[in-house]
């Protein structure tokens, strides 16, 4: 009975591993295609890697994963161009200037005003 190219290449490339030769010296050798002994060790290699049984992987007890695990809260904030037109600009007589951008805390822009005031 005939051989398969398969049954061949399985053979090349078993022997090529029992040799522990470089691909390129090996082919060179024994006179055939180093990029098609490649190719083939690796197509019998993912081939292998399919049929061979998954292993498990060991998880943890849900318990164990509520112990050790927290959830910290996201804020998604959009974010926008503010254009121009938008802003406010307070400018004091000292040349002191204070740009206030939408959505800016009235509480913090008037204890700054506040502050600013004394000063004078």
């Amino acid at each position: 009975m005939e051989r398969t190219a398969r049954e061949v290449w399985a053979e090349r490339v078993a022997k090529l591993t029992e040799s522990g030769l470089p691909v390129r010296e090996f082919a060179l050798q024994f006179g055939i295609n180093h990029r098609s002994l490649s190719w083939w060790k690796w197509q019998l290699a993912s081939k292998a890697a399919e049929t061979a049984p998954k292993r498990r992987r060991r998880t943890q007890a849900p318990s164990a994963i509520a112990k050790t695990t927290t959830i910290s809260p996201l804020t998604f904030v959009e974010m926008t161009a503010a254009s121009e037109t938008d802003r406010l600009e307070v400018v004091f007589s000292s040349s002191v200037r204070i740009r206030v951008r939408p959505g800016f805390d009235a509480t913090t822009l008037g204890r700054l005003l506040d502050v600013l005031e004394a000063r004078r």
